[in-house]
């Protein structure tokens, strides 16, 4: 990193992280190191911090995350958040109204695959139909493929710690044990297939589009949740290495060093020089710093 003092004013740095926690220490100049913490909950999936320093040595991170909780953004989208604020997204990644709207999707789920002949329903249980495993209890056939799923891996793991000791080949269990539906009769799996084919059909989507439109939370960020998740037009939606390329791209944009003008206050215009122009002066003029579009409002708000 250029650690001139033309190059000290203001500076990136980036740092990806999908553990739990990350240190990365940024040269500013000789004497000044950065050290940047992230505690990452399992609520922020992929994410990395973005330090940007003035020359006075004034640091202010940034978190780029995937869209936390509920939103109306899709999964490949980045948001950029400061780091500080990121606890009021993280408090309020579930809907209160959440489990009731569960509750009747899975309702009408039910109500739908008895209408198709592909369950019987009797008092809390649901059966198959009686040419599918004589009309066994659905969650019996799923009781007894996973019991059998939990011997296979246990064999496998068994089989993977003798190879260790230096055991002969032979022993081996070759192939990972598999998925519950492995373990499940034919008949049974064939069934599930369809199962699943009805509930994936436009015809069931259109019968819980009004169950889902009852869900109007959205997480929100800020101390009165007023501030919406917005995607980020300067980050590139994708990869995370597409991401933190297209931020590297758009700091160095920013970090130019340029003459700024001010007012003297006597009304005459002076030329001053900073060690570099502001992301707020470089940025264009429709857009803020770091993301966000100016006076307009994502899909979530």
């Amino acid at each position: 990193m250029d650690t001139t003092p033309q190059a000290q004013g203001q500076i990136g740095a980036i740092v990806k992280t999908k553990t739990k926690k990350v240190v990365e220490h940024v040269k500013l100049d000789a004497e000044k190191i950065l050290d940047i913490k992230l505690t990452v909950p399992k609520e922020l999936k992929e994410a990395f911090v973005i330090a940007v320093v003035d020359s006075n040595g004034v640091a202010e991170q940034y978190t780029v995350h995937r869209p936390i909780g509920i939103t109306d953004l899709t999964d490949d989208d980045w948001v950029m958040t400061r780091t500080s604020e990121l606890r009021y997204l993280l408090a309020r990644t579930i809907d209160p109204a959440q489990k009731e709207i569960d509750r009747a999707i899975a309702k009408a789920r039910t109500d739908y695959l008895v209408s198709k002949k592909l369950l019987l329903v009797t008092g809390e249980k649901t059966f198959y139909p009686p040419d599918v495993c004589g009309g066994k209890e659905r969650n019996l056939v799923f009781d007894e493929a996973d019991a059998e799923l939990k011997e296979a891996k246990r064999v496998h793991k068994a089989a993977h710690d003798y190879a260790q000791l230096g055991k002969p080949k032979a022993a081996v269990y070759h192939g990972y044990p598999g998925n519950r539906g492995d373990f499940m009769p034919k008949e049974a799996k064939d069934h599930e297939k369809k199962i699943s084919d009805a509930t994936a059909s436009e015809d069931f989507k259109k019968l819980i589009a009004p169950i889902k439109a009852r869900q109007t939370f959205r997480t929100r960020g800020g101390p009165n949740e007023d501030r919406s998740q917005i995607r980020s037009h300067f980050i590139p939606a994708g990869r995370i290495e597409k991401a933190i390329d297209g931020v590297s791209k758009n700091l160095s944009r920013m970090s130019v060093t340029a003459p700024v003008k001010s007012d003297t206050g006597n009304g005459n215009t002076g030329a001053r020089t900073e060690s570099s122009v502001s992301a707020a002066e470089s940025a264009p003029k429709n857009e803020q710093v770091l993301g966000t579009p100016k006076d307009k409002k994502g899909k979530g708000s």
